[in-house]
């Protein structure tokens, strides 16, 4: 994640919402936060509308991991960890070598780097929404009016 445009700061994090194609991670992350961005912005609730707009962010880490957080006045950011986007699929691909295992998803047509794909889509959407039901339900709101952040983390490797 060398060379980058469209960031912030948040959380001591430098956040990207885009990075420079000079590379596959980071071409490969930029499919991504098109993909959670996309797909985020999307969303309608019961009042049929988007009750707020919150941006998708990418910032460098070694740990899998991922925050909501208001930013600046009305301002949302979901930020996921570099690790998050690459070592998921590094180790999915370790899990899911195996063949056999290709009948429990899409069919044993399909191969298996395209199952890791549809996995890790479903994993990152799961995160991102994990993360905007944290701003809907005004935690980031509480802890930005008092000049504060919140994050989870893991523990031991457990959340």
């Amino acid at each position: 994640m060398k060379k980058t445009v469209n960031s912030v700061s948040i959380n001591g994090y430098t956040c990207y919402k885009k990075l420079d194609n000079i590379n596959n991670d980071n071409v490969y992350i930029n499919n991504k936060l098109a993909f959670l961005s996309s797909t985020i912005s999307q969303i309608h609730y019961s009042t049929g509308k988007n009750l707020v707009k919150c941006n998708i962010y990418a910032f460098e880490s070694k740990e899998i991991n991922a925050f909501a957080a208001k930013y600046l006045d009305g301002e949302y950011a979901i930020a996921l960890s570099s690790e998050l986007f690459l070592g998921l699929n590094i180790e999915l691909e370790s899990y899911l070598i195996n063949k056999d295992i290709r009948k429990y998803f899409y069919g044993k047509k399909i191969n298996i780097k395209k199952h890791i794909e549809k996995i890790i889509d479903y994993i990152l959407l799961f995160v991102v929404l994990h993360e905007n039901y944290h701003i809907l339900n005004g935690h980031c709101d509480t802890y930005y009016s008092q000049g504060k952040s919140i994050t989870e983390h893991l523990a031991n490797g457990k959340a």
